[in-house]
């Protein structure tokens, strides 16, 4: 008779070969994690090196460190352009400026990594003759402190990976186009200097890596005037600034050129600073028989006409005299002409000088 077996007592140990069999199972589980761990590994180890530049430049911008950072960037040797730039002020890019520079990008944020390999296609269709990347970025900074996103463009060089040279929070210019005599200043540091008539003056371009920027305006003439305020940097198009002359100087020389203007119609143009064009006067009028010309209306340059380089005057006046018909102002076809009978014409005046102003606050026109 044969007895079923009873299921409620335990069962035999394991034998040897089950013991074995369990343990290779065990390690197929083991190094089949392993591989896959080693080749998520291995695929993310392309975007570690762009990440690590990408945060390391970032920190520099958020620090004040402008020299770490320059040296992360394409084309430059120990912070400064490869070559050295003709025109660049160094001084913007120091650490002791830039750690004074407000409204710095901070709190970075990466957000998203694409690394293209050498022989790739490129977002412009173009095929890649060397790596890249785009380091999608957030941040805080700017003269509100908004927040703002955007992207920062690396390269792979023979040095490893950089910060291209034109990525939008890499240093770029400062773009001030001074539409006047003068200059202003970045951050007490760089000045641009507005071209002269001639366009002899040479006009500095410096760079400037992220951040809200003061400027200051001054002009040796003491003509000019110009409200600043600080702008963020870099941009890629010209910011054009035009100063203005002062009120107080504009007043002054309507009423030198109206004085000149007076005292050599008063001459009949005989005045030693007189122009020596005849027609300067209406050759039919007679505005020197004696006595003060009455009724002259002197009307001069606008403030605007001030505005140009140098603050040099431009067709300052236009004087209406009053006199009488000279005897031979009459012609044959003349109808209504009386010769000495009152009259009121137009004349007008051409003053070329430079506009100064002195230590004593006086106009002086050269």
């Amino acid at each position: 008779m044969t007895t079923a077996p009873d299921s409620s007592r335990p069962s035999s140990p394991s034998t040897p070969a089950s013991r074995s069999r369990a343990r290779w199972v065990l390690l197929a589980v083991v190094l089949a994690v392993a591989g896959g761990w080693w080749l998520v590994s291995f695929l993310a180890d392309a975007e570690r090196p762009v990440r690590a530049v990408a945060h390391d430049y970032l920190a520099a911008l958020e620090t004040g460190e402008a020299m770490t950072a320059l040296a992360l960037v394409e084309g430059r040797v120990d912070g400064e352009a490869d070559g050295g730039a003709a025109g660049t002020c160094t001084a913007l890019l120091s650490d002791e400026a830039y750690s004074a520079v407000a409204g710095r990008p901070s709190g970075a944020r990466i957000d998203a990594v694409d690394v293209r390999a050498a022989g790739e296609e490129g977002p412009d269709g173009a095929t890649l003759v060397r790596a890249t990347a785009s380091v999608g970025v957030t941040w805080t900074g700017g003269a509100d402190g908004a927040a703002q996103a955007g992207s920062l463009e690396l390269v792979e060089s023979d040095d490893g990976w950089r910060v291209a040279a034109d990525s939008p929070l890499a240093p770029g210019p400062v773009g001030l186009d001074l539409q006047g005599p003068g200059s202003v200043s970045v951050a007490g540091e760089c000045d641009v200097v507005a071209r002269g008539p001639g366009g002899g003056v040479s006009t500095a371009e410096p760079e400037a890596l992220p951040g809200v920027y003061a400027l200051v305006y001054t002009d040796p003439a003491g003509v000019g005037a110009l409200e600043l305020e600080d702008v963020e940097l870099p941009v890629r198009g010209p910011i054009t600034l035009r100063p203005e002359a002062r009120a107080e100087v504009v007043a002054q020389v309507e009423a030198r050129v109206t004085e000149w203007i007076g005292a050599c119609v008063q001459s009949g143009l005989e005045g030693p600073t007189c122009p020596t064009n005849r027609n300067g006067l209406p050759t039919h009028t007679d505005v020197t028989g004696g006595g003060e010309v009455e009724d002259m209306r002197v009307a001069v340059v606008p403030a605007t006409d001030l505005q140009r380089w140098g603050y040099t005057t431009a067709r300052p006046g236009v004087v209406e005299v009053s006199g009488t018909l000279k005897p031979d102002a009459c012609g044959p076809q003349s109808i209504g002409c009386v010769p000495g009978a009152p009259n009121v014409d137009a004349a007008l005046f051409r003053y070329s000088g430079t506009v100064t102003v002195g230590e004593d606050g006086d106009v002086v026109l050269d």
